[in-house]
């Protein structure tokens, strides 16, 4: 007889092994929901980053997917590049020597998407998109993500969301330009921005160095210590007149490729020209170097022109080439020196010596005496790419005035210091001019 209201024996026994056989599944991991129906121990959590991270690196990914949640984008994002299709394709893209270390580096959370209710947890890798700010970069026709085309895309920059794992970018060239190409690594809810290296063809590098040429020759045509549209600029002496400009070199020769903040192409290079006025009462004009970066936008729209042209002072500086060594430079600063030393002139251009005599002066005659080079140091403009060498000098002068009687006479010059300036050019130095100040 079974008292009413009491259970059976029998059925509390088979309740209590339904319960430990439930226990035993739920601890050791099985099967539920294809094996990844997993309670919360961190075991279990680091065997669902393991799988993924196989799932990765055999680039299989459906099983990468199964094991993955992504959230929904953030809004700023105009395109998104977030489902299994878009895995499948990062996948077939990325290096995979960048696949395997993915879960790890950026340290994937795990997310329950099973209800707060249910006993069991289902762990899944929260793959939280990563952004791309990109534009299509000025003589390039179309742009690729993982080898799927990105449209819609034009010169103001577009947000785009992908999946925080490697992807692979692509510029189609045009008829100007070459394909370029990048491997970026989206991280979970940063935005990178997107930088491109264009590439022209040969032909289109021959037509842009014309082209720099050009705008360079206006430049150098000038009659303004600082011309409008053109990089270079300087300090005229007072009462000095007749400004010329010329170059040392080819400022179009070696050009690179960049793009500016709004996608356009610019040419940048270095230019060294000298410029050259003339002072009352001198018979030649004196000189003085100026050099710099410059940039030059490019238009591509027909062919290849120069649309505006300008100083780039936020240019990286060359390295001083080994050649430029500072003997060199002091033996050039010299050699300079000694034809000053020739000039038949009280004071002649480019040259440091100086007298004040008055009077109808003939034959003046200078002799350089001491070693210029003894006490000479050597500086280098990174910026400018100009050598300065200076030291202390003596010179002295012998000529004759003729006003009753022709009298002879012998000074030594007003001025002790000199300080010459020197261009390195086709592997040796070129010297622009030397002035001199008093001791």
């Amino acid at each position: 007889m079974n008292p009413r209201g009491r259970i059976p024996e029998r059925w509390l026994r088979l309740t209590r092994v339904r319960g430990a056989l439930l226990l035993a599944l739920a601890l050791a991991g099985l099967g539920w929901g294809g094996g990844t129906a997993l309670m919360g121990g961190s075991a279990n959590r680091s065997l669902v980053r393991a799988s993924f991270a196989q799932a990765l690196a055999r680039r299989d990914a459906g099983a990468a997917w199964q094991l993955a949640r992504v959230p929904p984008a953030s809004s700023k994002a105009s395109r998104s590049f977030l489902g299994e299709d878009a895995l499948a394709a990062a996948l077939r893209s990325a290096p995979p020597a960048a696949l395997t270390g993915q879960v790890y580096g950026h340290g994937f959370g795990l997310v329950n998407v099973q209800s707060p209710f249910s006993p069991l947890a289902l762990w899944r890798v929260n793959l939280i998109p990563g952004y791309l700010r990109v534009r299509l970069p000025a003589g390039y026709r179309a742009l690729e993500l993982d080898g799927r085309r990105v449209t819609g895309l034009g010169s103001k920059p577009t947000i785009i969301a992908v999946l925080p794992l490697p992807h692979r970018l692509t510029a189609a060239g045009g008829s100007l330009t070459l394909p370029v190409g990048q491997t970026l690594t989206a991280a979970p809810g940063q935005t990178i921005e997107v930088d491109w290296n264009p590439q022209l063809t040969s032909a289109a590098q021959g037509q842009a160095a014309l082209a720099v040429a050009a705008a360079i020759g206006s430049c150098l045509g000038s009659h303004s210590v600082q011309p409008p549209g053109c990089p270079q600029s300087a300090v005229l002496p007072a009462l000095a007149s007749s400004v010329a400009w010329s170059q040392v070199g080819d400022a179009a020769a070696g050009l690179g490729f960049a793009l500016d903040q709004q996608g356009l192409l610019l040419a940048r290079g270095r230019f060294q020209f000298v410029m050259s006025y003339q002072l009352p009462g001198q018979s030649s004009p004196d000189h003085v170097a100026v050099g710099g970066a410059f940039w030059a936008q490019l238009d591509l729209s027909n062919g290849i022109r120069v649309a505006a042209l300008g100083p780039d002072p936020a240019a990286r500086p060359p390295g001083r080439p080994p050649a430029a060594s500072d003997a060199a430079a002091i033996a050039a600063a010299v050699a300079g020196l000694r034809r000053c030393a020739a000039q038949a002139s009280m004071t002649p251009s480019d040259c440091p010596q100086s007298d004040g005599a008055a009077g109808r002066i003939v034959s003046p005659h200078w002799t350089l005496e001491g070693d210029p080079a003894a006490q000479a140091t050597v500086a280098y403009d990174p910026q400018t790419a100009l050598y300065t060498v200076s030291g202390p000098f003596a010179m002295t002068v012998t000529y004759q005035t003729q006003e009753l009687s022709v009298t002879p006479h012998r000074d030594p010059s007003a001025t002790t210091w000199y300080r010459a300036g020197l261009f390195f050019q086709r592997s040796e130095f070129d010297l622009v001019s030397i002035t001199g100040r008093y001791g």
